[in-house]
Formats: C-alpha cells, sequence, structure tokens
C-alpha cells in the first residue's frame, strides 16, 4: 500500500515536471525565436560550393525559408524580392531608394560596422553641404522637388546582411530606419576564406562562401529593376572615401553613356595553393586565368551595362552566378552577358582609385581612397582628414 502510494507520488512529480519543462519551451520559443533557429540552422551556403544542384536546390530553399522566419519573429520587414540565380531574396530597401538620379552609390558593409557607416555619414556624406571653393553645390543628394534628369544629383546606400544576432540585428534595423541610407539583405553575414587546421600548424583551405557577391548583385539588381537611376552605379565598401564632386566630374566628362565599366582595373590568375587566402579550386573556375576586372575599393557601370549583369545573374541556373569574390565575379558575369562583346574594362590608374598613401600625393588626385591599410582599425581620424582637405 505505501509502495503504491509512492509510486503515485512520484508518477505525479515526473508528469509535473514534464509539463514544466514543456511549458518553458513552448514560451521560449514564442518570446526568444532566435534561440531556436540557431547559427547550425542558418547555414552560410558554404556547403553548396560543390555545385551538387540536386541536392542543394531542396536544401537551400530550407534555408531561405528559416532565415524568412527568424526575420520575421523579429518583425523585420523584408518588403521587397531580388533573384539571384534561381532563388528568391528578401530585402529592406528604403523608400528614397527608388527616386531616379544620376549617380546610385553601393557602399558594401558588415552589419556590425556602425562605426564605419558613422564616420562615412559624417563626412563625404556630406559633399552636398559644402559649398565652398569648387561649386560642390550643384552634387546634391535628390530630394522630392529636385529634377529627375538633374545630372548631377547622387545617392548612397549602404548594403549589409543579417547577423543571426537579436541584439545587432536590432541595432542594425533602428539605424536603417533611422537614417534611410541602408539596404539590409536577408542573406547571412559570412566572409570565410581559409581555416587553420586544429591538429597542426598548417592552414588548410576550407570551401568558402562570401557574403559579398550576394550584396554586390543584389545591389545592381536593384538599381535597375524600376527608375532608380538615370545614368551609372558604383560600388564601393565602408572603409573607402569617395570624393563625389570629382566622380560627378568623371562621369560627366563621358561622351556616350553606354557600355561603359571603369575602376581600378587588373589582370589575374587564380591561386592554386590551398594554403593561401585567394585560393581559388578548379572546381570554382577552371580557367587559367581572369578576366579583365575592376578591384572593388570603386568601380562604375552605365545603366546598359547595370541591366545585363543584373539579367545574367537572375537568370542564371541555381549558383552559377556565384564566385566569392564580388569583384571578379561582377567581370565574369558581364563576359556571360549580352554585353560581353561591348564593353571593355577602363582602368582608372592606382592615381584616381588609391589604395595607400594617407599624407601622399595620391589622395590629392583619387575618386575613391581605399583606407584600411592606413586606418588600422581608426577609421574615423583619417576620414576626417580627407574630408577636411576636400571640403575647404
Amino acid at each position: 500500500m505505501c509502495c503504491n502510494k509512492n509510486l503515485r507520488i512520484w508518477n505525479t512529480i515526473l508528469i509535473f515536471s514534464i509539463f514544466i519543462i514543456a511549458t518553458t519551451y513552448i514560451y521560449t520559443i514564442t518570446l526568444h525565436p532566435s534561440n531556436v533557429i540557431g547559427e547550425s540552422k542558418i547555414s552560410t551556403l558554404s556547403h553548396i560550393m560543390n555545385r551538387d544542384n540536386s541536392a542543394s536546390v531542396v536544401q537551400l530553399t530550407e534555408e531561405v525559408k528559416q532565415l524568412k522566419a527568424m526575420v520575421n519573429a523579429k518583425n523585420g520587414v523584408f518588403d521587397n524580392i531580388v533573384r539571384l540565380g534561381n532563388v528568391d531574396y528578401p530585402i529592406f530597401v528604403p523608400t528614397i531608394f527608388w527616386k531616379r538620379r544620376f549617380l546610385t552609390i553601393g557602399i558594401l558593409s558588415s552589419a556590425s560596422n556602425f562605426d564605419n557607416r558613422e564616420a562615412i555619414r559624417e563626412t563625404w556624406f556630406k559633399f552636398s553641404e559644402s559649398k565652398k571653393k569648387r561649386p560642390v553645390g550643384k552634387y546634391e543628394q535628390l530630394d522630392d522637388d529636385d529634377d529627375l534628369d538633374n545630372d548631377n544629383t547622387w545617392g548612397a546606400f549602404f548594403i549589409v546582411g543579417i547577423t543571426g544576432d537579436f541584439a545587432i540585428d536590432s541595432l542594425v534595423r533602428e539605424e536603417a530606419e533611422k537614417y534611410q541610407d541602408m539596404i539590409i539583405l536577408q542573406v547571412v553575414e559570412k566572409y570565410n576564406a581559409v581555416t587553420r587546421n586544429r591538429h597542426s600548424n598548417r592552414t588548410s583551405f576550407i570551401k568558402s562562401y562570401s557574403v559579398l557577391p550576394y550584396k554586390t548583385h543584389a545591389f545592381v539588381q536593384l538599381s535597375v529593376s524600376l527608375s532608380s537611376i538615370s545614368g551609372f552605379i558604383m560600388k564601393t565598401d565602408d572603409d573607402c572615401f569617395v570624393d563625389i564632386p570629382k566622380v560627378l566630374d568623371l562621369l560627366h566628362e563621358q561622351e556616350e553613356r553606354k557600355n561603359l565599366y571603369m575602376g581600378r582595373c587588373y589582370s589575374a590568375k587564380p591561386e592554386r595553393d590551398p594554403s593561401k587566402r585567394w585560393y581559388v579550386s578548379k572546381e570554382s573556375f577552371p580557367g587559367e586565368s581572369f578576366p579583365n576586372y575592376c578591384r572593388g575599393t570603386g568601380y562604375f557601370l552605365s545603366l546598359d551595362v547595370a541591366i545585363a549583369i543584373a539579367s545574367t545573374v537572375r537568370n542564371s541556373k541555381h549558383l552559377k552566378w556565384y564566385f566569392e569574390m564580388e569583384d571578379i565575379s561582377v567581370a565574369l558575369q558581364l563576359g556571360q552577358s549580352s554585353k560581353s562583346e561591348d564593353v571593355t574594362p577602363i582602368d582608372l590608374g592606382y592615381r584616381k582609385i588609391a589604395g595607400h598613401g594617407v599624407n601622399g600625393y595620391l589622395f590629392k588626385d583619387c575618386y575613391v581612397c581605399h583606407t584600411t591599410r592606413e586606418s588600422k582599425g581608426n577609421l574615423q581620424p583619417l576620414m576626417e582628414k580627407l574630408w577636411k582637405d576636400r571640403k575647404i
């Protein structure tokens, strides 16, 4: 009798414990869905680099659903779509982006690079406010009442992904709503290239995934989807300084605004050493040399070229469009497009697209100044120096 009573007590305790655990789990899902959709679920798509289409299409579709569920749970509003290959990606685009302008600039930025974005807002984003020395007053960002055919209008937008970290993604969303200068693509931020083997001192290559080509081609596609531009698009990074007046003068000098692809041009061969950072497997790129391409520091595309690239990527089968180095990816897709025979990259030279020399003559003439080597993680003072040298 006593044993039966004890057994009933233990059964009651067990049932009650199961109930508490189940209730706690359901409560956690309801309030913190991001904890359920963890990093292991939000794949970085690196597994599909082997081009196994039959298996990866289904997996990719599932990942998109998981990403969408995560963002929706965080009250994200991704009411636009870009198609890269045969996959649709939700994307947040501020309303002002769709206003037509002469030059639209896409700035690739990591979601967590809050300081870099603020440094740019406090410097070269203000070129339209500077009216000293040179007549930069005409180089203004487009307002509602501006002439849509004004060849001096420009706009710049940061392109970021999502991290899966609730705190960071929430701050990014607040920043985007505050400034209306950010495009948020529903793809996970990741930039793997190589990793060190835990069991040895050797550096070994892992099949890489980079979000950069997704951001670049999403921006190109958005820029030609509606009447957002009437002249050129430009791609740069969040550690670069852009001299807007010089850039607009450069574009105005072009006699024909078509078949243009301009920047700091390179011809290179793929790195085949697996221990190197920029290793490229023959599976990823079987050719002996890359096509001539413009470095990602800053390059320009006329509207017709941008349309051709966007169309090629949009209609590509699965991930045939994808190549992990975004600047080379643009040249590869151009080579597959209807403009492949019409466009030859124009090299603006190292003096115009400068990658080094803080106090050197390069920065006096450059259109785009890449600051990574000089800033050493302290971008704000360098940006301010470049800005002061130009706004006076």
